[in-house]
């Protein structure tokens, strides 16, 4: 008896076990096909070459979870260690030039014999030359945060159609069209706010940082100064704006949702005679899926955004770094007039790094609270 009751349960597991692989498989080929329903895979595979790339480095070739569950800390430092090398050569060139200019500016001024005047002319002169030697690199790391913005938005606008349709079949048909709504918007306001806005207001208060350094009349210093904290305060509280907007909707939405899914639920488990309660738990499991098939949308978006926007974030910090090495510098040899004009230059950087991290903010908050909304 002992014999044939081990063989009883030894049969039992092995049934368990070969119902569990059938139902596995079942369900990742069903995932597999909700990914080419919802467009999901359609949108990995229109990523430019540069953003495979970067998502390959980490490990990311296919769009599936265990993709994303297999990237390591090693492999993001790697990634970022690549990034931090490529882009950080410009600004310490930069740094040692203007350091070793102000250091023989100051010598030179100490040896001078013929009144302030040829001093004032000799420090003008300096000021020129680090204008000159910084109008061209800045403004082409101005260029870079506005097309990491734009193609962060295109990228959105790609995205929210296939987070829409995920969260549909998923179980959240209101909370899709609350979202769908809002980050379309969201995303069209922040392209023309970064890029109308915002960005020629930066290039006037470059221009002021400049006529400031170059005239003893005027000091705008304190103006630019101004212009930063409220340009600052501006998108923080239109991101918070936007976010606490968001996350009520959605709330109200997923309420909506979650009653309409459990009436669902209701009425499959009372009124289908029989098979009603396995049809209600094989709901459950597909409702599952689709959860995972629309966390890992989100989780694509995520990361597609952050590669999009880190290379230029990690260029403005570099830069807001190499300014405040040389303003230190100027300070040291009494160049106060320098370290004025490279505080108010690097303001502008500020600006330039806070837009791109407002974007940054808004569309990662954004596709990150759909991963917290479920289908009841």
């Amino acid at each position: 008896m002992t014999i044939i009751r081990k063989l009883k349960y030894v049969s039992v597991i092995l049934l368990m076990f070969c119902f569990t692989v059938t139902a596995s498989a079942e369900n990742r080929d069903f995932f597999q096909e909700q990914m080419e329903t919802t467009g999901a895979n359609d949108l990995f595979d229109n990523l430019t070459d540069e953003q495979k790339e970067m998502l390959e480095e980490l490990g990311i070739t296919k769009l599936t979870p265990e993709a994303f569950l297999s990237v390591s800390p090693r492999k993001v430092f790697d990634l970022f260690y690549r990034i931090l090398m490529n882009e950080y050569k410009s600004p310490l060139s930069y740094t040692v030039t203007v350091s070793v200019m102000i250091v023989a500016v100051s010598v030179v001024t100490q040896f001078m014999s013929h009144g302030d005047k040829i001093s004032r002319m000799i420090s003008v002169f300096s000021l020129i030359c680090i204008s000159l030697c910084m109008i061209v690199p800045l403004g082409e790391c101005l260029s870079r945060v506005i097309s990491a913005i734009r193609l962060s938005a295109d990228f959105m606008l790609m995205l929210i159609p296939v987070l829409a349709t995920a969260l549909t079949v998923s179980g959240n048909p209101a909370t899709a069209l609350t979202y769908n709504s809002l980050c379309f918007g969201a995303a069209q306001i922040v392209v023309a706010f970064s890029a109308d806005f915002i960005r020629p207001l930066i290039q006037t208060t470059l221009s002021f940082s400049i006529m400031g350094g170059l005239s003893d009349l005027v000091n705008f210093e304190k103006i630019i100064q101004f212009v930063k904290r409220f340009t600052v305060f501006l998108m923080s509280f239109t991101s918070t704006v936007f976010i606490t907007m968001l996350s009520i909707k959605g709330m109200l939405s997923a309420s909506a949702d979650t009653v309409a899914v459990r009436g669902v639920r209701f009425m499959i488990g009372n009124l289908i005679p029989v098979v009603g309660g396995a049809v209600s738990d094989a709901y459950t499991s597909i409702s599952g899926t689709l959860l995972l098939v629309k966390n890992t949308v989100a989780v694509l978006g995520i990361a597609v955004v952050a590669l999009l926007n880190v290379p230029v974030m990690v260029e403005c910090i570099c830069w807001v770094f190499s300014f405040a090495c040389i303003s230190t510098v100027s300070e040291m040899f009494s160049q106060n007039k320098t370290a004025s004009f490279i505080r108010a230059v690097s303001s502008c950087v500020v600006m330039m790094t806070v837009m791109l991290l407002f974007v940054v903010i808004v569309f990662i908050l954004s596709v990150g609270l759909v991963m917290l909304m479920k289908g009841g």
